[in-house]
């Protein structure tokens, strides 16, 4: 059947840099606005450290998701299907558990008897995403697993 595998990383996209401005403006937000009711107000409310805690947290998980390196690993070979396409999702499936394969817009799901899978494709590149998608309705015919598109 042959193999297949493509590796990228450090992806940058508009959207990650997006979630982390927005997020960093809402820290600062927070912030700014549990200090002002911790000065206005003689007895401070709830809300005043909650928006002092929350704040700052936003700031910081912000700081660290923007500096999270984005990086795809597909690929199979003639027994197994690996793909990871985020720091937490992995995934790993051999094509005898295999009964079908969804190709969607930006996913491929990967169903088996007792699970789906989804290896998303949304940060890759069009350009890649295109060969992916060729290359695995290439080999899920050559296995003869049930595709759909």
């Amino acid at each position: 059947m042959g193999k297949f595998s493509i590796n990228i990383d450090n992806i940058n996209s508009p959207k990650r840099k997006k979630y982390w401005i927005v997020n960093s403006v809402f820290g600062l937000v927070w912030t700014a606005n549990g200090i002002t009711n911790l000065i206005r107000n003689s007895e401070p409310d709830f809300f005043s450290y909650f928006y002092l805690i929350v704040g700052p947290l936003l700031i910081i998980t912000s700081i660290n998701l923007r500096n999270v390196e984005k990086s795809y690993h597909i690929s199979y070979d003639d027994d197994f299907v690996k793909a990871r396409t985020s720091f937490f999702k992995k995934v790993e499936i051999q094509w005898k558990d295999i009964k079908k394969i969804v190709i969607k817009n930006l996913v491929i799901e990967i169903i088996t008897s007792n699970k789906k899978e989804e290896i998303k494709l949304d940060l890759l590149p069009y350009i890649y995403v295109k060969e992916v998608k060729s290359k695995f309705i290439e080999a899920a015919k050559l296995k003869n697993v049930e595709i759909n598109e």
